[in-house]
């Protein structure tokens, strides 16, 4: 762990109680190392919905989070349906109390579903109802002023770096198939 960037990858685990485990043992060596220094540390949680539904875990990754916090830790918690936070009231208090939120493009009802939690105006769903790629709406909630800030974000990006940022998977396979298969040197 004294890479700047260290991944944990759990998908080879087939068995849910083993994954579970395995998740567990990594998140007290994260919060062993990560926690005890003074440096800033982002921890990312991906696939969010798959913690949310295991027993324990959200209480487990609330409790992590919140002592993160206080230790000036970041975790982020990546999930492609936002609504995944609206399934208890464990996950909402983690969505309630995260301190940064970025919402993409979602459907008119998930974004309806998030107005409360979110402190979304009317507008402000409508908008992110429609938001094209690259537009986002940044949430940034200052604690210690009782403040939120809404901000809409435009990503501009150069056309050619576009297919680089893609992750469709339609994409993603014809970019790879016309990727040459023979690896050239970087000209000097």
């Amino acid at each position: 762990l004294s890479n700047r960037v260290v991944g944990f990858g759990f998908s080879g685990i087939r068995d849910d109680h083993l994954k579970a485990i395995r998740v567990f043992q990594a998140l007290r060596l994260i919060a062993g190392r990560a926690l005890s220094g003074k440096r800033l540390s982002i921890i990312g949680v991906d696939e969010a919905w798959w913690y949310f539904g295991q027993a324990g875990a959200v209480a487990a990754l609330s409790a992590f989070s919140r002592r993160c916090r206080k230790r000036g830790a970041s975790v982020w918690f990546l999930t492609h349906q936002p609504e995944d936070f609206l399934a208890s009231p464990e996950t909402r208090q983690i969505l309630a109390s995260a301190q940064t939120v970025v919402l993409m493009n979602l459907a008119r009802s998930a974004a309806d579903d998030l107005r409360k939690v979110c402190e979304l105006s009317e507008r402000e769903v409508e908008d992110i109802a429609n938001l094209s790629p690259g537009s986002y709406v940044l949430i940034i909630r200052d604690v210690e002023r009782h403040v939120t800030h809404h901000i809409p974000v435009e990503l501009i990006v150069v056309p050619r770096w576009w297919e680089m940022l893609d992750t469709s998977y339609r994409r993603v396979q014809q970019a790879a198939q016309r990727e040459p298969t023979g690896a050239k040197e970087r000209p000097k």
